[in-house]
């Protein structure tokens, strides 16, 4: 069983390696969302991952200054999209 801690840093990692077949694979969250043994095992985490960031986006009807968006945004850009932090955020507004 992975820690809180241990369950984020793997999350963390997974992310950065989203379109890396090879170090995705390897992750101890592909065991755990029970994927690891599948021959599609890359697929199908990254699908579980990539639903996951879908699943935050906010209704239409929330306001676009509301926290939610900031996070679903910040996520979808960052990994999905693949865009650089500091690309990410300038969209966002936000100063490092």
């Amino acid at each position: 069983m992975l820690t809180h801690a241990e369950f984020l840093e793997h999350l963390r990692a997974a992310l950065e390696n989203l379109y890396d077949p090879d170090r995705l694979c390897q992750s101890p969250l592909a065991g755990l969302f029970g994927v690891a043994r599948r021959f599609d095992a890359y697929a199908a985490l990254q699908g579980i991952l990539c639903d996951a960031i879908a699943s935050l986006e906010p209704k239409a009807k929330t306001p676009p200054q509301q926290r939610a968006w900031r996070i679903y945004e910040l996520l979808f850009y960052r990994y999905v999209q693949q865009q650089t932090a500091e690309t990410v955020a300038g969209q966002l507004g936000v100063t490092k």
